[in-house]
C-alpha cells in the first residue's frame, strides 16, 4: 500500500480508491507505455510538499517516488513489482531517471541510497543527475541536494520506455499517481 505521511504524523491515502503503486499483472515494457503523457515537448509544472514522505514496501509495484525536505534536500528513489505474484518472470526493471534543477538553482551534492555495485548515480553535464539501476526487490534511489527552494525536473526511463505514469509524489496533502509530461518539474510547497 502506497502512503503519504509528513513528518508531523501519519496520514492514510484514505481518499484514493487505489493506493497501490504500478501494481498491474503486466510488468511495465514495450510501446503501451509511451500512449499516456507526453515524453517529449514542454514540461509541466506540480507542487511538492515539503517534508511530506511516501510510505512505500519494495518489490510491491512500479514506481519512481519523488519527496522534498527542508533546505533543499531531494530524495529519489525507484522500486519495481519483482515480487508480486503476477510477475512470474521476477523480472527486474531498468530504471533510468535524470533530474535537473528548475531555475537558477543549482546541485549543490549527490549521494546514493540502497545502490548496489551495478547501479551509479553520477553528475551529466553541468546541472544534471543520473541514475541508472537495476531494481528488483529493493529500493534503489539517490539524494540531491540543492539551493533552498529549488525545483527538480524529473525525467523517467523504465525498460526504455517514457515512464511518467510512473512517478509518484505528495502535493496537496494527497499522493500524486504518474506526471502529465516528461520531464515534469516539481516545485516545493515551502522551501
Amino acid at each position: 500500500m502506497l502512503r503519504a505521511r509528513s513528518l508531523w504524523g501519519f496520514a492514510l491515502c484514505a481518499l484514493l480508491s487505489a493506493c497501490t503503486y504500478g501494481a498491474s499483472d503486466d510488468h511495465p515494457t514495450g510501446p503501451d507505455m509511451t500512449g499516456g503523457p507526453e515524453c517529449s515537448g514542454p514540461a509541466r509544472q506540480g507542487t511538492i510538499d515539503t517534508d511530506s514522505l511516501l510510505d512505500v514496501a519494495p518489490g510491491q509495484g512500479v514506481g519512481v517516488f519523488v519527496e522534498y525536505a527542508a533546505a533543499g534536500r531531494w530524495h529519489v528513489f525507484a522500486a519495481c513489482d519483482t515480487a508480486l505474484p503476477a510477475n512470474t518472470t521476477k523480472q527486474a526493471c531498468y530504471f533510468d531517471v535524470v533530474v535537473h534543477p528548475v531555475g537558477e538553482g543549482s546541485i549543490l551534492g549527490i549521494s546514493a541510497d540502497s545502490l548496489e555495485s551495478d547501479d551509479s548515480v553520477a553528475l551529466v553535464g553541468s546541472d544534471g543527475v543520473q541514475m541508472l539501476s537495476i531494481t528488483d526487490y529493493d529500493f534503489d534511489g539517490f539524494f540531491v541536494d540543492t539551493d533552498e527552494g529549488t525545483g527538480l525536473s524529473v525525467d523517467v526511463l523504465i525498460d526504455d520506455y517514457c515512464a511518467a505514469t510512473y512517478v509518484y509524489w505528495v502535493g496537496g496533502g494527497a499522493v500524486h499517481e504518474g506526471a502529465p509530461s516528461t520531464p515534469f518539474e516539481l516545485i516545493p510547497s515551502s522551501p
